[in-house]
């Protein structure tokens, strides 16, 4: 049985999720572990997914930004109008790729680049006028306004969660050449009842224990595919006769 069979309010996000899906996408069904991986967000757990590369990691925020649970209502399940999603990348160019494939959705994007004014879309991020919010750990650490809004967003109970895109470079990089990493997530960590979704395609165990660790994700479901890829095949060629001739004649 699956994990998200067992959650309270299991049947009703499948339904919703499988809606959002087929409207909002080309895909009628969900790869493995990435139903799960949504469900445990929606019921607001923090989550670290390592999935191979193409396994559809946007996927997962993206769905899970459009479907919300009204606790206030019966505890049933709607669409989220008013909550934000964070999504935090090491690239400008992913940024601007993520951002750009949410707008052609019909969907509320903005990537914040140098090119942004922060102060000018103030106001519009606060009001939840974007649903998708991308940005960088230097601008989160560098930029107070920034740091600014999402304490905002989180207390107005507005912020739906964040998203660490390659949250292994929090220690792959954190601790070398880009150490805004370590300082974005401590203070994400410090953030109240936010939870966290990383994303990754590859990271080792010990990573994984010291991002949990920096980060202070308590009750952290990891969910890890296999990285088998059936379309891809390997070979080894024993290089005899005139094929190493002909690589000795290069040198």
């Amino acid at each position: 049985m699956l994990w998200y069979s067992k959650q309270k309010f299991g049947n009703e996000i499948v339904k919703q999720c499988y809606i959002q899906l087929k409207a909002n996408t080309l895909f009628t069904k969900f790869r493995n572990y990435q139903l799960e991986i949504i469900s445990a967000c929606l019921v607001q757990r923090n989550v670290i997914a390592i999935l191979p590369t193409g396994y559809g990691k946007s996927l997962l925020y993206i769905i899970a930004g459009l479907v919300s649970i009204n606790s206030n209502d019966d505890n049933r399940i709607v669409l989220n109008r008013i909550k934000v999603t964070i999504i935090v990348s090491p690239l400008v160019a992913l940024m601007l790729d993520q951002a750009n494939k949410i707008l052609k959705m019909g969907l509320n994007a903005i990537a914040l680049t140098s090119d942004v004014i922060i102060k000018s879309i103030k106001k519009s991020i606060l009001l939840g006028q974007y649903s998708f919010i991308f940005t960088s750990p230097e601008k989160i650490i560098k930029n107070a306004e920034i740091a600014k809004i999402i304490q905002i967003l989180a207390r107005k109970n507005f912020l739906q969660r964040i998203v660490i895109d390659e949250i292994h470079c929090i220690t792959a990089w954190g601790l070398d050449f880009r150490r805004d990493y370590i300082s974005m997530a401590n203070f994400l960590g410090r953030l109240i009842n936010i939870p966290i979704l990383g994303l990754t395609a590859t990271t080792t165990i010990q990573s994984l224990k010291d991002i949990i660790s920096y980060m202070n994700l308590s009750n952290c479901l990891v969910f890890k595919a296999p990285m088998n890829r059936s379309n891809l095949k390997f070979r080894v060629i024993d290089k005899k006769g005139i094929f190493l001739k002909k690589e000795m004649s290069k040198c």
